[in-house]
């Protein structure tokens, strides 16, 4: 570990100590910021692959699927076929979400 690092104690997270040179606590802090920068590119990402899992697996209705403790609660209010139906709108809208965040 660099000698200006130390990791949190409950966290694990990694903090600069004050006594740094400001030349790299301004680079430590740049290269967090694109970390932050990367994660925000990602997340449409797994949204979309999330929402066309979900749709798949509703469209072949898959046992595993559709039977899960979750599901089952949709399964009984609306039917086999209602549930997916719903999952394949939710579906749907998770895709958008992933478009457009």
């Amino acid at each position: 570990m660099l000698p200006c690092l130390c990791s949190g104690s409950e966290s694990g997270i990694l903090r600069i100590k004050k006594e740094c040179p400001a030349a790299l606590r301004a680079a430590f802090l740049q290269q967090a910021k694109g970390v932050v920068r990367h994660m925000g590119s990602i997340m449409p990402l797994i949204l979309i692959a999330s929402g066309v899992c979900i749709i798949f697996c509703a469209f072949m209705d898959y046992g595993w699927f559709m039977n899960h403790r979750k599901a089952a609660f949709f399964a009984a209010l609306f039917g086999r076929n209602g549930t997916r139906v719903f999952y394949i709108i939710l579906g749907v809208v998770v895709i958008f979400l992933g478009f457009f965040s």
